[in-house]
């Protein structure tokens, strides 16, 4: 699989947590002193430099599946669309931040999938 669409993501993750970092919500270390969420998820970039090290299906498959996990219950349960859309002045950054992680997701589902999916064999289409 070409890594196009991790470089993709991984650039959309950035954004998003550059996002927090605008808002100044849901932020921890290294902004500020709380170890919190934020932080945790920082873990993203060695996951998915590793990955690019690795080059492993089933390495991908985990990242990719864990990491959409994890990003739509924070986003369902801990700060919801509603909070990032109202997090600016101006509406239309707040729906461009929401776009860029409904992009995400969408974008980590898509990887997911085709890690899952069976391999194409000589024959298949």
């Amino acid at each position: 699989m070409s890594y196009r669409w991790h470089v993709v993501a991984l650039a959309l993750a950035a954004i998003h947590h550059l996002d927090h970092v605008l808002r100044g919500t849901h932020v921890g270390w290294p902004v500020n002193g709380e170890v919190n969420t934020f932080t945790y998820t920082l873990a993203i970039y060695p996951i998915v430099l590793l990955g690019f090290i690795v080059r492993s299906t089933r390495y991908w498959l985990f990242a990719a599946a864990s990491g959409l996990a994890l990003l739509t219950a924070v986003h369902l349960f801990i700060e919801r669309p509603g909070e990032i859309v109202g997090g600016y002045a101006q509406p239309l950054a707040g729906v461009l931040a929401l776009a860029v992680l409904v992009a995400l997701i969408a974008l980590l589902a898509m990887i997911t999938w085709r890690y899952a999916r069976p391999p194409r064999t000589a024959g298949s289409r």
